[in-house]
C-alpha cells in the first residue's frame, strides 16, 4: 500500500478532490476528442479509460479510508449509475478493506471501558474476521467460555466522518454540475443518514434485539444475541455464529442442504419484518447472511435498518396484487395512498408505464 500512515484532514481533503477533478478531466478530453475525431475515435478508447479510472478510484478509496470505502461499496452496486466497467475493481471494497492496526483497537477499549480487551476477554484474537469503512470484527471469548465477536469502532472515525461528509457533499455537486447527472443529491443524503446511523453502535443493539423478538417464531432464521455489559455505543459485542456466505452454493452442496428451503426461510422472514413489523434489516448482501451446517440462516450487521409507514406497509401487498391482476386504477389508488402520486392525467400515465 503506497499510503500506510493515516492522512491529515487537509491532505485527504487535498486527495479526494485531485481524484475526482482528474478523473473528470480525463472524460472531458475524451469527449473533446470526440468532438474533433469522431465516434469511433471514442468508442475505441471509452472502455479503457473506465477502467483505468475504476482502478485510480478504488487504489484513492484504499488509502484514504474512512467513509470513502462505504461510498464505493454503494457504488459498486449501483450498476445503473456507474459503468459497469467501474463494478468489479470497486466491488473488491466489499472484500478487501485494510483492518486498522491493534493499537488503535486496545486505544478504543481504554476510552470506552478503561481496560485492554485481553482484560475483559478469556481470548481476544488480534486479526479481525473482517474490516469495514467505520469499523472491524474480533472474534473473542468471555470469562465464561461463550464464542463471541467484537465490533470495534475505528479510533478517529468520528472526526473523519465529519471531513468526508463534507468532501463528499462538494463532489457529488461538481460531479452534478459538471455532468448534468440527476441523482447525485439524493445519493448523498442516503449515504450521509446511513453513515450517521452506523456510527451509534447503540441504535445497531436495539435494531438487533428488536427484530431477533420480531422473527423468534420464524423458523430457519436467527439473529445473534446482544451481550450488553460489553457494548457500548462505540463497540458492540455478539454472539459469534459459525457459517458460510449464503451466496457459497458450493460450501451450502456440501453440506447437504437445500437452497430452496434456505431460500423460502430467507424471503418469509423479509416478508415478516417488511409487511407484518414494518422494521427490517436493510443491509442484506451476502456477507451480511451466513447460512450455518444445520440450514439455519444468522443475520449479521444491523447498522443498516429501514422503517416502514403503516401506509407503506398496507400499500405494498396491495400494489403486487394489482400489478397481478393488471388493474391500473388499483395501481394509481395504491400509489397515491402510498404518497407517491398526486391527481391528474400524469399518475395514469405513469401506472400505464
Amino acid at each position: 500500500m503506497k499510503n500506510s500512515k493515516p492522512y491529515t484532514g487537509g491532505q485527504r481533503v487535498r486527495k479526494a478532490y485531485a481524484t475526482a477533478i482528474r478523473v473528470l478531466l480525463s472524460y472531458s478530453w475524451l469527449l473533446l476528442g470526440k468532438k474533433i475525431f469522431g465516434q469511433a475515435y471514442y468508442d475505441k478508447r471509452i472502455m479503457a479509460l473506465h477502467l483505468r479510472n475504476a482502478q485510480k478510484v478504488k487504489n484513492a478509496i484504499i488509502e484514504l479510508k474512512g467513509l470513502f470505502i462505504k461510498v464505493g461499496q454503494m457504488l459498486s452496486i449501483l450498476s445503473n449509475f456507474l459503468p459497469e466497467a467501474f463494478q468489479k475493481p470497486l466491488e473488491e471494497l466489499q472484500d478487501h478493506v485494510p483492518p486498522r492496526p491493534m493499537e488503535q483497537v486496545r486505544d478504543r477499549f481504554l476510552r470506552e471501558f478503561g481496560k485492554m480487551p485481553e482484560e475483559m476477554f478469556a481470548r481476544f484474537d488480534e486479526t479481525p474476521l473482517a474490516a469495514a469503512s467505520i469499523g472491524q470484527v474480533h472474534r473473542a471469548q468471555l470469562p465464561d467460555g461463550t464464542e463471541i465477536v467484537v465490533k470495534i469502532q475505528h479510533a478517529d472515525i468520528e472526526e473523519v466522518a465529519q471531513i468526508d461528509l463534507q468532501v463528499i457533499l462538494r463532489i457529488t455537486r461538481l460531479i452534478s454540475w459538471f455532468y448534468q447527472i440527476q441523482g447525485m443529491g439524493y445519493l448523498y443524503t442516503q449515504v450521509r443518514k446511513m453513515i450517521e446511523d452506523e456510527l451509534d453502535f447503540k441504535q445497531e443493539a436495539r435494531a438487533m434485539t428488536k427484530i431477533a423478538q420480531n422473527l423468534a417464531n420464524e423458523p430457519g432464521v436467527k439473529v445473534p444475541l446482544v451481550y450488553e455489559a460489553y457494548s457500548t455505543s462505540r463497540i458492540l459485542t455478539s454472539g459469534w455464529s459459525d457459517g458460510s456466505k449464503i451466496s457459497n452454493t458450493e460450501q451450502l452442496e456440501q453440506w447437504g442442504l437445500n437452497r430452496n428451503d434456505i431460500a423460502r426461510n430467507l424471503l418469509k422472514a423479509y416478508c415478516k419484518m417488511l409487511f407484518v413489523d414494518g422494521y427490517y434489516h436493510a443491509d442484506p448482501h451476502p456477507g451480511n447472511i451466513l447460512v450455518e451446517k444445520s440450514g439455519d440462516i444468522v443475520l449479521l450487521d444491523f447498522g443498516a435498518v429501514g422503517q416502514l409507514s403503516a401506509a407503506m406497509q398496507e400499500g405494498i401487498p396491495r400494489l403486487i396484487e394489482a400489478a397481478v391482476r393488471n388493474d391500473t386504477q388499483a395501481m394509481i389508488d395504491t400509489f397515491r395512498n402510498m404518497g407517491f402520486l398526486t391527481e391528474g392525467r400524469e399518475a395514469q400515465q405513469m401506472a400505464e408505464k
